[in-house]
């Protein structure tokens, strides 16, 4: 995959996670995730089967995110009350 490929591909899956936190699945049609990622109008079904696959890699993604910086915060140093408390009032 070229570096424009994976690029196009990377912008489709942050626009899908933004809209899919803003919107809603229902809400958020493939129309709204081209122009929100700016990608050409063919690369959501060149790098995707539709919007169910789009959105289903958009949520792994995401869960790979949370899981990560879970880790990261949970697994840190000092008490282990102060590492939960951190981990449950992270940013999302």
């Amino acid at each position: 995959m070229g570096e424009a490929e994976h690029g196009a591909r990377e912008k489709l899956i942050d626009a899908t996670r933004t809209l899919l936190w803003d919107r809603g699945y229902a809400a958020t049609s493939p129309r709204a995730i081209l122009e929100h990622s700016g990608a050409g109008q063919g690369s959501m079904y060149h790098h995707f089967t539709g919007k169910e696959a789009l959105a289903a890699t958009a949520l792994q993604v995401t869960a790979e995110h949370l899981v990560a910086r879970g880790e990261v915060l949970l697994a840190g140093d000092g008490p282990s009350v102060a590492r939960l408390s951190a981990y449950l009032l992270r940013q999302r």
